[in-house]
């Protein structure tokens, strides 16, 4: 699973939240829709409890991604506080740009007064602003960071205290979604839109190879399916074990023969056969040299009569019962 994140606007008469959305994507010039789940959610975070003393949360600029405004309220519960001051502790991986804005407001939230400081912060990443006497008084304090670690998370942290009240504290965080995902590569150049495809080298035939009788009964290529050769008196007979795919149209197209004369070899009543079952692809007549008794001089060769394709042949039926009784063995040892 692949999850992204990224920025976007919804009219919110036609989204709903919390729920799969139908949203149209472009995509190489055309638009895919695709179901996605909306919620709604912030990027900053801060106090929860109202009013408050405290209050302090982060969000990334709606203009350029890379800034976070904060924004911390302070006294809200509108409690007098002698002498107070404020303390921001900034994580790693931010700097503090342009000055901090202070603005002092009344217990009906109307602005009294602001003010601008600009701070530097110490070896500690933090900075002190003296904030005197706060009474039916609340402080909002405004400033912006940059965004320079390339981290996933920010969090900074908000001290009030004066002479008449402990230290409390915020901590807040922002997440950087625009900065999801991860990718790898070299050079300079973008690959072109349809890179191009190297044709294959041709390939150069091997030399035919011509099959001597006498010392190569069989030849088998890389196109031509394994087989086993039994000789049976004057024949030789070819034996093929049906693996996973064969048809017995197929198997009669692979040795040039057909289906019937299969079924006559193999004394098939059907098309039906099985993984492991093996079956007379080919017989062939074997050529036989007869010699006279006693004689020591060679007789010239004759040749027998031999069965031809589709005849009856004792021997050939002996090896059908010898094939289908091991097949039998084989197929019941399987089912054990």
């Amino acid at each position: 699973m692949v999850r992204c994140f990224f920025y976007a606007d919804f009219n919110k008469d036609n989204i709903v939240t919390d729920q799969t959305n139908s949203i149209a994507f472009p995509v190489g010039g055309d638009y895919t829709t695709l179901d996605v789940m909306i919620h709604k959610v912030t990027s900053g975070g801060g106090g929860t409890v109202t009013p408050t003393v405290v209050f302090k949360q982060g969000r990334i600029d709606a203009k350029d991604s890379s800034l976070i405004n904060w924004t911390v309220t302070l006294n809200n519960a509108l409690v007098d506080i002698d002498n107070a001051y404020y303390t921001d502790i900034m994580g790693t991986g931010q700097t503090l740009t342009g000055l901090v804005k202070l603005k002092y407001r009344d217990a009906d939230k109307n602005e009294r007064y602001s003010r601008n400081e600009n701070v530097t912060l110490d070896a500690n990443r933090s900075f002190r602003l003296e904030l005197g006497d706060l009474q039916d008084t609340s402080v909002v304090i405004t400033y912006q960071t940059k965004m320079v670690g390339g981290q996933f998370s920010y969090k900074n942290t908000a001290k009030i205290g004066g002479a008449n009240i402990e230290e409390q504290i915020r901590n807040a965080t922002v997440n950087d979604y625009s900065g999801g995902g991860e990718g790898e590569g070299s050079g300079n150049n973008p690959p072109p839109t349809d890179p191009p495809i190297t044709p294959k080298p041709p390939v150069t035939p091997d030399p035919p190879v011509t099959p001597n009788p006498d010392t190569d009964p069989i030849v088998v290529t890389p196109t031509t399916p394994e087989v086993s050769t039994m000789i049976d008196g004057d024949n030789e007979i070819q034996i093929y074990v049906v693996k996973k795919g064969d048809t017995l149209p197929s198997i009669a197209k692979k040795f040039e023969t057909t289906t019937r004369q299969l079924k006559i070899w193999n004394k098939l009543t059907s098309d039906e056969i099985k993984v492991g079952q093996k079956l007379i692809v080919k017989v062939t007549p074997r050529k036989v040299t007869v010699k006279k008794q006693n004689d020591a001089s060679p007789s010239p060769t004759t040749t027998k009569a031999l069965p031809q394709t589709g005849d009856t042949m004792s021997g050939v039926a002996r090896l059908i019962g010898t094939l289908l009784t091991l097949t039998s063995m084989a197929f019941l040892s399987r089912k054990k």
